[in-house]
């Protein structure tokens, strides 16, 4: 789902999963994402809130089409 978002929807941030390790070794359920956000060769962590607080119009659309939609195959 990450890799399928960052190749899909050109925006300033990438997706990264900060607990993978531990969801593949079954020590937590669910995987958390962070935000890096890129401006040209500089990268840098941020926070969900920060991301809101700086983000156009298009970039909240694609955040919010993240938040609700299911990036599996399509239902047959």
């Amino acid at each position: 789902m990450i890799e399928l978002f960052n190749d899909r929807f050109f925006v300033p941030f990438k997706l990264v999963p900060k607990n993978f390790r531990e969801v593949v070794l079954g020590q937590e359920p669910i995987l958390s994402v962070g935000f890096t956000f890129e401006d040209g060769a500089d990268t840098a962590s941020v926070e969900h809130a920060d991301l809101l607080a700086t983000f156009s119009t298009g970039e909240k659309k694609a955040l919010y089409i993240l938040n609700t939609s299911d990036f599996g195959p399509p239902r047959q």
